[in-house]
């Protein structure tokens, strides 16, 4: 009998354990997500989800026209389906997909301008967290460019927005294909596009305040919003919306026409020159494989003579130096590092 009486007790314990109010069970969804929207007037989310069943969403748009909004409420669960429960108006829902946190707004619950759907991403979440890292170091006289081992990318550069980014674009009944450059310094940019039929366009502009993954183009003596970049594997992606600026009222004002009302379209950019000095030395989390080292030093593309292998969970590291045994890739002739 005593022994049943110890039984019962640990499975009470253990189910009050597990409820707390249900925190372990929705220990996926608790926390605070963020994400970017576009459609509309542009900006910032923020949903925080907490263990006693209550939610705050807060929209911060990037336009000074509109101001911060937040709203809140109570939450429950079916599932990967979680229903924000709001007072008055339509319920917000969200679904856990791929640990991501799809959120669909109804129309009726937010201005004509907010989206429908917006992608969270949990705070705090990064994309790799395996222990499986590669350090890569420079310690011979040259300084070597865009460093590539199995796609990833090991620079010095600690900004992901600051400098050169160039791409391509197809023709359209607007303009023909051609190629995109994109200048951005710390508080700048300068868009130039180059018509495969030497036509050439450009226009320049600030940066405005940074929201999430996402940066904000401004005129550059007004307020009117002209686009935005955001910036995913060493990629950016070039968002160009307006074409015409608005005075402080809100009324168009063709005196300040953003130049580029036929080039309304999406960019993807992908940086150039990441400088890989002598003395740098470089560490990123990898997936386990095994590889060569790529990189170009002017306009001439190399690699290293034999691939580097990284294990899963092991630290590994490679050292250039000047008796590095490297390969031209045009003429696949052996060269030394310090040679070149």
């Amino acid at each position: 009998m005593k022994k049943f009486v110890l039984i019962l007790l640990i499975f009470a314990l253990f189910f009050i354990g597990c409820d707390d109010g249900g925190n372990d069970v929705n220990a996926d969804i608790i926390g605070t997500w963020t994400g970017n929207y576009n459609t509309g007037y542009p900006g910032f989310l923020t949903l925080s989800i907490t263990g006693d069943k209550s939610w705050l969403l807060t929209f911060d748009d990037a336009l000074k026209s509109i101001y911060k909004s937040s709203f809140n409420g109570t939450w429950s669960r079916s599932g990967n389906s979680i229903t924000l429960k709001y007072s008055t108006g339509s319920n917000i829902i969200a679904e856990i997909i791929n640990n991501k946190l799809i959120l669909t707004i109804p129309s009726d619950f937010l201005l004509s301008t907010r989206p429908g759907s917006i992608e969270l991403t949990k705070s705090g979440s990064i994309g790799n967290t395996s222990d499986t890292t590669l350090k890569i170091k420079n310690e011979s006289s040259k300084t070597i460019y865009d460093v590539l081992w199995t796609n990833i990318t090991f620079s010095e550069n600690t900004s992901d927005i600051i400098g050169t980014w160039i791409g391509t674009y197809s023709g359209n009944a607007n303009h023909p294909a051609g190629e995109i450059e994109v200048e951005i310094s710390s508080n700048s940019w300068i868009i130039v596009f180059k018509d495969i039929d030497s036509s050439v366009q450009s226009s320049n502009g600030k940066l405005a305040v940074r929201r999430g993954n996402i940066q904000y183009l401004f005129h550059p003596n007004y307020d009117n919003y002209c686009g935005n970049a955001s910036f995913i594997d060493n990629k950016m992606i070039l968002n160009i919306t307006e074409g015409a600026a608005v005075d402080g009222y809100g009324n168009q004002d063709n005196r300040f026409l953003f130049p580029l009302p036929n080039r309304r379209e999406t960019y993807e950019l992908t940086r150039i020159g990441d400088a890989f000095k002598s003395g740098t030395s470089v560490t990123k989390s990898v997936e386990a494989g095994s590889g060569y080292i790529f990189f170009k030093i002017g306009s001439t593309a190399y690699r290293t003579q034999n691939a580097v292998t990284v294990e899963k969970d092991k630290n590994e590291e490679f050292t250039f130096t000047d008796y590095t045994i490297v390969i031209v890739l045009d003429s696949g002739t052996t060269k030394t590092l310090g040679g070149l």
